[in-house]
Formats: C-alpha cells, sequence, structure tokens
C-alpha cells in the first residue's frame, strides 16, 4: 500500500545534480557557412517527437550559432513558431483531394482513377524538384530519432516511402544523411521492408535507440552492422529541480495513453482499453486514499485528454467531488508545458514511451508501463529494469504496489537514475560530435 504520509517528505537532490546539463561551447567561427537540414516527423503535437528534434536543433544551435538550420516537417509553421526557425519546409508532398463520384459507369471510374493517379505524379514532381533545390544548398542532413522505421500508418507509401525518398535525393545530391537514435518497428508489408532495407543501406550515418529496434531490422533483412545509442531525448538541456514544495502534499504524475481506443491507436479494442483504464482508475484512487495529490497529463495533448477525462469521471464517481479537486489536469502542449508539470510532481507512473523518457530526464523515479518492449529496454538502460512492467500484465494493486517499493527506494533509485542519465546524455552528445566531426567541415574556414 502507499505511504500515508500527507505531505512530502523526500530529501531533494544537492545542488551538482540538479544543476541543468551545460551544452557545449561553440566551435572557432560559430560554424558560420555551415547549413544543416533537419527531417523529422513534427509538427503533430506528440512531445514525444518534439523532443527529440529539440534535442539536436538546440545542441548544434549552441555549437554552431552561425549555422543555417533547415527542417522538413510535418507542419512547418508549427515548426518554425516552436523554435523560431525561418526556414521549414513540409517533409511530404500534399495530399490530392479525393476524386467525387459522378456519372460514367465502369468508364467514368477509370478516367476519375487516372486523372487522380496523373495529379498525384504530377504533385510528386513537383515536390521532388523544391526537394532537390532546398537539399543542394546544405552540407549534411540529419534525420533525429523517434519510431520512423514503421508502417503502421499509411502502410509503405508512408514513413517507408517519405524517409527513402529523402535519402535517395541527399545521396543523389551527395549530401549526407544521418539517422540518429532511431527507433524500428514490425513491418508488416514486403514493399516497406524493402524500402527500409535501402533507406538504411543509403544512409550515410545511421545509430539505433535500443537493441529491439536492431534486432527488428536484422529479422527483416538489414545486414548492415548499426550502432545503438540511447534516445535522444536525454540530451535535450532541461533543468530537473523541484518546484518548492511549501507544505503541499507529496504528488505523483500520471501520464494515461487511449490504449486501444480509435482516437489514436492504430487498432481498436475497447475491451483492451476499459481493462487498462480500469487499472489506472484504481492506481489514481489508491493515490488519493494514501493522501497524495495526482497530475494526470498527457504528452500528446489531443489523443491523452481522453484517458484523463475517463480517469476523472471515475474519480469523481467513486471518491466524491472534494478528493477530485486534488487531480489536476493540465494542458500540455509545448515542451514548456511538460517541464512545468514534471517540476511539480514527485514520482511517475508513465504509460508513453516518452512520457517516461522525459520523467527520467527530469529526474523523477517513474513506473513505466510498457506497450512496447522498447519502454522496458529504457527502463533497463537507466537502472530501473524492476519498475517497468508490461501493459497487459496491469491491474490498479500491481501498480500501486510497484510505486510503494519506488518510494521506499527513493534516495537510490534518484542517485542511480542521475548517473545513468548523465551517462546517456554523454553518449548522445557523443554521436552529435561524431556527425559534426565527419561530415562539420566548412570549406569557407578551411
Amino acid at each position: 500500500m502507499l505511504s500515508a504520509s500527507a505531505t512530502s517528505t523526500f530529501t531533494p537532490f544537492d545542488a551538482s545534480t540538479t544543476a541543468a546539463p551545460a551544452l557545449p561551447a561553440p566551435v572557432a567561427g560559430g560554424g558560420a557557412g555551415l547549413s544543416i537540414g533537419l527531417i523529422a516527423h513534427v509538427g503533430m503535437q506528440n512531445l514525444g517527437d518534439e523532443i527529440m528534434f529539440a534535442a539536436t536543433l538546440a545542441y548544434y544551435r549552441a555549437r554552431l550559432p552561425k549555422a543555417r538550420f533547415v527542417a522538413f516537417t510535418m507542419d512547418p509553421d508549427d515548426t518554425k513558431a516552436r523554435y523560431g526557425l525561418a526556414e521549414a519546409y513540409r517533409i511530404r508532398p500534399a495530399a490530392g483531394a479525393e476524386p467525387r463520384a459522378g456519372a460514367g459507369g465502369r468508364l467514368g471510374a477509370y478516367l476519375r482513377t487516372v486523372r487522380g493517379l496523373a495529379a498525384q505524379l504530377l504533385r510528386e514532381g513537383r515536390f521532388g524538384a523544391r526537394a532537390l533545390q532546398r537539399l543542394r544548398r546544405l552540407d549534411f542532413v540529419i534525420v533525429p530519432g523517434s519510431s520512423q522505421f514503421i508502417d503502421a500508418y499509411g502502410g509503405p507509401t508512408g514513413f517507408p516511402l517519405a524517409l527513402l525518398r529523402w535519402t535517395a535525393f541527399a545521396r543523389l545530391l551527395r549530401v549526407p544523411i544521418c539517422y540518429l537514435s532511431m527507433g524500428a518497428e514490425q513491418l508488416q508489408h514486403p514493399v516497406s521492408r524493402w524500402m527500409v532495407r535501402r533507406t538504411v543501406q543509403l544512409a550515410s550515418f545511421i545509430s539505433l535507440r535500443d537493441v529491439v529496434s536492431r534486432d527488428r531490422l536484422t529479422a527483416q533483412g538489414v545486414r548492415r552492422a548499426i550502432p545503438v545509442a540511447p534516445d535522444l531525448s536525454l540530451a535535450y538541456p532541461w533543468d530537473p529541480s523541484r518546484d518548492a514544495a511549501n507544505g503541499r502534499r507529496a504528488t505523483v504524475g500520471i501520464n494515461p495513453i487511449p490504449y486501444y481506443h480509435p482516437i489514436f491507436w492504430r487498432s481498436v479494442d475497447d475491451a483492451r482499453y476499459r481493462r487498462y483504464l480500469e487499472a489506472m482508475i484504481d492506481l489514481t484512487a489508491a493515490v488519493l486514499e494514501r493522501g497524495h495529490d495526482v497530475v494526470l497529463y498527457g504528452t500528446t495533448q489531443w489523443a491523452d485528454h481522453v484517458p484523463v477525462r475517463d480517469i476523472c469521471t471515475a474519480i469523481g464517481e467513486r471518491l466524491g467531488v472534494e478528493t477530485l479537486k486534488r487531480v489536476r489536469t493540465p494542458e500540455v502542449h509545448t515542451l514548456d508545458d511538460l517541464r512545468a508539470v514534471l517540476a511539480g510532481v514527485d514520482w511517475v507512473v508513465a504509460s508513453r514511451y516518452h512520457g517516461v523518457a522525459t520523467a527520467l530526464l527530469m529526474r523523477r523515479p517513474a513506473v513505466g508501463i510498457a506497450y512496447e518492449r522498447k519502454t522496458a529496454d529504457l527502463m533497463d538502460n537507466l537502472g530501473l529494469a524492476a519498475h517497468a512492467i508490461d501493459i497487459d500484465d496491469i491491474d490498479g494493486t500491481t501498480l500501486a504496489a510497484m510505486l510503494v517499493r519506488l518510494q521506499a527506494d527513493d534516495a537510490a533509485t534518484r542517485t542511480a537514475l542521475d548517473t545513468h542519465a548523465r551517462a546517456g546524455r554523454a553518449r548522445v552528445h557523443s554521436q552529435f560530435e561524431e556527425v559534426l566531426r565527419m561530415y562539420g567541415s566548412n570549406p569557407a574556414e578551411a
């Protein structure tokens, strides 16, 4: 059962462990004349993807303050606004309008299909010409992390085609393209597997974020030797200090997901969602009954608000409106919003991969609920394997017991977490430096 203490009793980090991670010193000349491209599937309000992009951009901006950065993303306007970039372009061709039904029977349907294909080819041609023109002006390109070797969203013409397209364009122009700490999922379609194999083969530099990603690519026919490097989020320069306690109750952050819910998941299973939801409701109730406050938050706000709402409704019915007042549900749309949430909690129970990763980046001991093996691997790499559990094995009692163990070993867990997180950040920085050493030479400064 959970600790019954009504106020936080943890010992804060000392100053040496709460200091914000230092960004690197600028190179001589500040990278003047260098142009660096960043290709990422960001702009979809998924803060897990955003933090990997942000970590990469922050590092190279500090290292090369005079360099030019060009982004290729899903929503260029969002990217410009979030990061203050002057140049951002679409990562994929714009989708065409669906052909409208009309008269003409089978012949009419055939002609509409032909016109649609011709329009798509025209869009692809225009997009390719613009992409080549923009890539030609770059010194090297980085694809910063995320599970982009995946075909669950859009099949072969989704992520696999987008990555192969940019890789082929870059190699055609002899512009180095570097894939850093990528995640790989199980590919379902043989065309996807072929595209990913070609992308990996053509990449100038590639690393994967965990062994399971490497095993998956090997099983799908990739024969290139690929190193493993930590998730790029570990390099994001957040200050992991806490908000002042000021007598507040100890607080648990709970990060739920719409598991198998139609708002987000690639397949739908209402029974599995309900089982998951009931476990999260029971956990939330147990935390509140033991005197802690709760913060329910998402890292993909537009989707995660669904389980947050469902948990709140159930808690109000079970424990009453007064108890529900001790549950906060902040809007989380930016990385600053997310950091503010994590600064105000003491422990985290997270279901999203980057819900876990960002908690650990902020040195918050976490119970990691793994909907895929990648979460368990992340916890293992940071010395917290004992606090990870498969999502289909959870129930409220089990999660509450795991949280108790996490709290009981609080000081030792925080010390180990800080050590492992610092080591992970150093490895990510080393990878950034390796790319810069290999591809960042500037003829203008030679």
